[in-house]
């Protein structure tokens, strides 16, 4: 099952906000491409990471997924294998374990992807 469940812009929590970039820095947006149900306690999720700065960059970043009601949670870090330059994006998939069996539950709202 693909659920396309939207936008966040380098956000922070359970909430977003947009990240201003610094002269001669690298910055990111991070938008959730996808998430795909792979059992009832696992979920791939796709993320489109672009560097918004104004020099190329590693990005290291965090996605927290998880269910409205705080029954399920999935946590997964990660560090690009390789740079972004400025105004480029790539495209991440990462394998998120989700507590209690409720990945059929996972929602936009209640999940962040942050990179740095």
């Amino acid at each position: 099952m693909l659920y396309v469940i939207g936008v966040l812009t380098e956000s922070h929590g359970r909430g977003s906000a947009s990240q201003t970039p610094s002269a001669a820095s690298a910055s990111y947006t991070a938008i959730y491409t996808s998430i795909d149900i792979v059992s009832s306690s696992q979920v791939n999720v796709s993320v489109l990471v672009q560097d918004i700065g104004t020099t190329a960059g590693t990005p290291g970043c965090t996605i927290i997924v998880g269910t409205p009601d705080y029954a399920g949670t999935g946590y997964q870090t990660f560090l690009a294998d390789s740079p972004i330059s400025p105004g480029n994006s790539t495209t991440y998939r990462e394998h998120v374990t989700i507590t209690n069996n409720n990945a059929s539950k996972v929602t936009l709202a209640a999940s962040s992807v942050t990179c740095s």
